[in-house]
């Protein structure tokens, strides 16, 4: 089984685009809506440097940083990404701007399997350009997860993945919501991490 995980970066969330979907997908109108467009208008944003001050410049994209709706608003208008995914026999995990994609296999259909999940990131790049959103390849990691045996005749074969123009090569262990993850499921990097913070945090309690 593997896991490849990528980060959406360029966070342009175009709002009639993102109202849309409020309306369409989530059943949001009326008053309702009317407050989202009235939240989401009539922003401004300038830069400051010391006593200098740049020109005030009306915001069209994205969704105001640090609000507690903001969030909210994201999530929403990435939620059908799933949909995007389901008809690969892909399974997706969204937390956030964190996508993660998860599929298992035998060691004879490696080739055909990465040929699905390549397609199926082919399928996530073109929605994310319809979205005013990218995919970043420097923050996307693959993981093959399986036995010490299988991931020794894995080694034989071509196991990375294609991002774009990007090549991405699989990881000997990656961090999934403050768990490290190996590839043998071990839960030795992880412990590992936790024993060495504990041993820091008690020389300074000494």
């Amino acid at each position: 089984m593997r896991i490849l995980r990528g980060k959406l970066r360029n966070i342009t969330v175009i709002l009639p685009t993102l109202q849309t979907i409020l309306h369409d997908r989530f059943g949001v109108n009326s008053s309702a809506l009317n407050w989202f467009k009235s939240y989401h208008s009539g922003r401004t944003q300038s830069l400051h440097v010391g006593k200098q001050s740049s020109a005030t410049s009306q915001l069209k994209r994205g969704v105001p940083q640090g609000s507690i709706v903001g969030p909210v608003e994201f999530i929403s208008y990435t939620e059908d990404l799933v949909n995007l995914v389901s008809p690969s026999n892909i399974l997706c995990h969204l937390f956030a701007d964190d996508t993660q994609l998860l599929t298992s296999m035998n060691l004879s259909t490696i080739s055909s399997s990465r040929s699905n999940i390549e397609t199926c990131i082919s399928n996530i790049h073109q929605w994310c350009a319809s979205r005013g959103l990218q995919l970043n390849p420097d923050k996307t990691e693959l993981i093959w997860f399986g036995s010490t045996a299988n991931l020794d005749k894995l080694k034989l074969t071509d196991n990375s993945i294609t991002v774009g123009s990007v090549t991405i090569n699989p990881s000997e262990s990656v961090r999934d919501l403050g768990v490290q993850f190996d590839c043998q499921l071990s839960m030795r990097s992880h412990v590992s991490k936790i024993s060495s913070i504990c041993f820091y945090r008690l020389c300074r309690l000494r």
